[in-house]
């Protein structure tokens, strides 16, 4: 039997569209640039035809279709020897849309997408509503092609959607766009054209209302906080029944808690989106009163001795760091660093002067983040995670808040920003008093 189905990429994307397409009794070719060492799972898959780091001519010989992971180097050779043979290339979300009965709901921003999309889910099921969050938060959606869904909340990073073909979608939303991903998509101008891409084909197209005068969308409904007038809008309309006292939302006598202003944005982006649903705010809210935030983000792990540790690995860039900051506001232990990524990292300098009082950076980039900074606060330089903990461990003082918040990827000594938050955690939870 021929083999006609070509994947690039052995990630969780991958592995779930392997899964998927070995289900339908299809053979698959698999092509990663990674060598085969650093897998463990490719004996679950022996009659698939594996090739890693090179490959021959052999690899595109009958192939009709390939799916493409998103964290495949769009530049690299292969993808433009595929383009040049007319071979269709697709994703696993173009696959999964053209089998998925139900309505897609789709997310993107540079950051806040995974608690968002989660949210979301967490308001439908809590309307009966069957619904599933998946994509860019770690589940695969072809992992949910058995389930009978009303809805996918699809969240989808720049990746994706650089190489989808498919945008329909039945809500689309972008919540932020600041710099990130520069490495790949080269400016920030680059960044968001692929950003709004995802409003192609959308029936409800709706975007943080801080985004108005800076990105051009038809049609666009606009959610947020106007500082100018001190109201909430939702989908373009002042919410008189909606409002803000210290840290909560109260609508009609419920109080919802909030941790910082992303948090807050978050929150309205969900109600924009329930209420193209026909969902009412007060039923969202009152179902977002248990709501469980994912590991990873602002975190709270330990508080002892009126000392607070915050995991907040899941902050890769400049700005996810800077409203956790924001979040904390005063007496900052900060943990920062990681591997090298393309960013400004003097965009901090302010918000560090204002809210932290001993930096610590570690990882691959933190000389060059300490020659980027411009700030007063004293600077430690840390061989690891462990010596960074125990160095913030024995200079904080009551009412201190510690936090990992990198503004970096994990990539120098870490699998990831969830392994990197696991160590981080461990090694509180064994040095903190």
């Amino acid at each position: 039997m021929n083999t006609k189905i070509l994947i690039l990429g052995f990630g969780v994307t991958g592995e779930s569209c392997l899964r998927y397409f070995n289900r339908l009794n299809h053979r698959c070719k698999i092509y990663d640039t990674r060598t085969p060492d650093k897998f463990n799972n490719i004996k679950k898959y022996p009659d698939n035809d594996f090739y890693f780091t090179q490959y021959d001519n052999n690899l595109l010989k009958n192939i009709e279709t390939v799916i493409v992971s998103p964290g495949f180097d769009p530049n690299h050779p292969l993808i433009n020897q595929i383009r040049n043979e007319g071979i269709s290339l697709h994703t696993d979300i173009d696959v999964f849309k053209s089998i998925f009965q139900g309505k897609i709901i789709s997310v993107t921003g540079t950051n806040g997408k995974t608690t968002v999309v989660q949210m979301i889910e967490k308001v439908l099921r809590s309307h009966d509503i069957r619904a599933r969050a998946c994509g860019n938060n770690g589940y695969p959606p072809l992992d949910l092609t058995e389930e009978n869904l009303d809805y996918a909340i699809l969240e989808l990073s720049s990746y994706q959607l650089e190489y989808m073909s498919n945008k329909k979608s039945n809500v689309s939303v972008i919540l932020n766009i600041t710099d990130d991903h520069l490495d790949r998509h080269k400016t920030i101008e680059k960044y968001s054209k692929i950003k709004k891409s995802i409003f192609v084909d959308a029936c409800h197209r709706i975007i943080n209302l801080s985004l108005k005068h800076s990105v051009e969308i038809s049609g666009a409904k606009y959610f947020g906080y106007d500082n100018s007038t001190e109201e909430i809008v939702i989908n373009n309309k002042n919410k008189h029944n909606l409002s803000i006292k210290d840290q909560y939302l109260t609508c009609n006598g419920i109080d919802l808690s909030f941790f910082g202003y992303h948090d807050l944005q978050n929150i309205l982006a969900v109600l924009s989106v329930t209420d193209c649903l026909g969902i009412d705010y007060q039923g969202c809210i009152k179902a977002l009163l248990d709501f469980t935030y994912p590991p990873h983000r602002i975190e709270l792990i330990k508080k002892s001795n009126n000392i607070s540790w915050y995991n907040d690995s899941k902050s890769t860039n400049c700005d996810s760091t800077y409203w956790a900051l924001r979040s904390l506001r005063k007496n900052v232990i900060l943990i920062m660093g990681g591997s090298t990524k393309k960013q400004n990292y003097s965009v901090l300098s302010e918000i560090i002067n204002n809210t932290v009082k001993i930096l610590i950076l570690t990882g691959d980039n933190s000389e060059t983040i300490s020659n980027h900074l411009k700030v007063g606060v004293k600077i430690i330089h840390a061989l690891d995670m462990h010596d960074a903990v125990e160095i913030a461990n024995n200079h904080a003082r009551s009412d201190d808040s510690i936090i990992l918040s990198p503004a970096s990827p994990s990539f120098d000594s870490y699998q990831d920003y969830e392994h990197r938050g696991k160590v981080f955690k461990n090694a509180v939870l064994e040095i903190a008093d």
